[in-house]
């Protein structure tokens, strides 16, 4: 089963956030985590576990924290925004330590904001102003601190803006945002999704498997090279060879055998010479490199070129950090 954790933003003694015509926010994104833990469990890949399910006071910390404990796959924290009374749309934040989740946070702004006929207005990080390479906002840094794998905080409208506060107060609305979000995270899973309740039409139509990300053709290769070493994910399985970089790449990806020079791990090397000539970096005399599956200093000179532009450490041992900048070029 796929593990999420849906985080209704707010609640409890924090009820101050509302628009000017009634609604409030922790009510309306608690309607929202109970829907979409309704249609994520309907497929029956799912297990879904929400941080709230009354009117309840939570800190930060421990919203993420119980995403971590619960050893999740997902960890997505509900919100809607406020500001002018002009400024609209969806927006969702990823953690500044996960760029990964780039293109899962870019598809379900737009497919939020989309269903809601408003502005999309993108993705969006936001670091920290005390430490450098923390997440600013505290229940993004606490789930990512506890190993939770992918991240998001989304906004799915503004409050403060009247003409959106009107479709955040029907409840036929906050089902569609339930919706588009069990849209794409069961995408993103490779999980079949079919829109229920609401009136909607129910008859099943199968959704396109996820396709691979642009720029990112190189993660089935990844996987084939995986599952020929003998790794496998967290519950000893062999990966699915499908091009996304779910939870189960990710974890087996950073087992791949840490590669250097005069390594005999012919298989590795070759992936690693083939990738860095296909991504540009060359030895130090502006050479390809020879895919020969012998890890030599000319292979050395360009995985450090690779890892200086990836903000790595420098040393031409491809480890697990190294490992996964390669996966998410």
């Amino acid at each position: 089963m796929i593990k999420v954790c849906i985080d209704p933003g707010h609640g409890g003694s924090d009820r101050a956030n509302r628009g000017s015509n009634g609604y409030v926010e922790a009510d309306g994104v608690l309607a929202i985590s109970k829907y979409l833990k309704e249609e994520l469990e309907s497929t029956g890949k799912f297990q879904v576990i929400l941080t709230r399910d009354r009117d309840k006071t939570l800190t930060l910390t421990e919203r993420g924290r119980i995403a971590a404990r619960n050893k999740v796959d997902l960890f997505i924290s509900q919100h809607t925004n406020a500001g002018p009374k002009g400024a609209g749309g969806t927006e969702v934040y990823y953690s500044v330590d996960i760029p990964g989740d780039r293109e899962l946070a870019a598809k379900l702004s737009a497919e939020v904001a989309s269903v809601l006929g408003i502005k999309d207005r993108g993705i969006k990080t936001r670091e920290s102003t005390i430490t450098r390479g923390e997440d600013y906002y505290t229940v993004i840094d606490a789930a990512q601190d506890g190993g939770v794998p992918h991240v998001l905080l989304i906004e799915s409208a503004f409050h403060s803006n009247p003409d959106e506060e009107r479709l955040l107060m029907k409840d036929e609305n906050l089902r569609k945002i339930a919706q588009a979000q069990a849209k794409v995270i069961s995408g993103f899973f490779g999980v079949d999704y079919n829109r229920r309740g609401s009136g909607e039409d129910s008859k099943k139509k199968e959704e396109p498997r996820p396709v691979k990300a642009p720029g990112k053709s190189n993660v089935m290769v990844l996987q084939l090279l995986v599952n020929s070493l003998g790794i496998r994910d967290m519950d000893g399985r062999k990966l699915i060879v499908d091009g996304m970089i779910g939870p189960r790449t990710r974890y087996a990806v950073q087992r791949l055998p840490v590669t250097s020079i005069n390594s005999r791990n012919r298989q590795t090397t070759l992936y690693i010479q083939n990738r860095l000539n296909q991504l540009g970096f060359k030895d130090n005399a502006g050479r390809a490199l020879v895919v020969d599956g012998v890890f030599g200093p000319k292979t050395e000179q360009a995985v450090k070129k690779f890892q200086s532009a990836n903000g790595l450490v420098a040393d031409g041992i491809v480890g697990p950090k190294t490992w996964m900048k390669f996966l998410e070029q």
